[in-house]
């Protein structure tokens, strides 16, 4: 296992997954403007980009690394200007260069799903990946539940993933399942 995905499961990873839900909870609840979610959003994304590259320079860094970290900023900026398309072709090309880059396959998973023409069988490919390299992934399962319910209809599903995120901490999916358990 890589150091990205040991890190993933240190203190500091997971602060940052849960400040992040939390931050998409009050935006659900109507708690939170949408642009100070974006804004949050770039400052949790810049400050775990900053805790890889630390973590890739006592590994000795690649140059292949820092693209794939400068390509997957790029992402997120076309993203948050609404060219979800670009935004798809930069974490591609994000994976390509770092394979193991386990959010680069998250972020592209929810931007093909954010397509005019959303992208769900792409998507999910993605998650599949993401939990691939990391099981139990929380954002992982997060999301694969949401492209299985709003696009599969297969709430059984859905619930199934946001429980095991809720299980991790992911206040965010308690919420999703009080909205679709009902359904069950």
């Amino acid at each position: 296992m890589d150091a990205y995905a040991n890190w993933l499961g240190t203190p500091e990873a997971l602060s940052f997954q849960r400040l992040l839900a939390e931050k998409e909870q009050n935006y659900l609840l109507g708690l939170l403007p949408a642009e100070h979610l974006d804004h949050a959003r770039n400052k949790i994304s810049m400050g775990v980009l900053q805790a890889l590259a630390h973590l890739d320079k006592g590994q000795g860094g690649t140059p292949r690394k820092q693209l794939a970290v400068d390509l997957f900023l790029l992402a997120q900026k076309a993203q948050q200007n609404g060219r979800t398309e670009q935004a798809i072709q930069f974490l591609t090309r994000c994976i390509d260069a770092a394979p193991d880059f386990t959010e680069a396959y998250i972020e592209r998973g929810v931007a093909r799903c954010s397509l005019e023409a959303p992208d769900p069988a792409g998507a999910l490919e993605d998650y599949a990946q993401a939990l691939a390299q990391v099981p139990g992934h929380p954002l992982a399962l997060l999301n694969r539940g949401i492209a299985y319910a709003r696009y599969l209809e297969d709430i059984p599903a859905a619930v199934s993933d946001w429980e095991a995120a809720a299980g991790q901490g992911l206040d965010i999916a308690k919420h999703y399942i009080a909205q679709y358990k009902p359904y069950l």
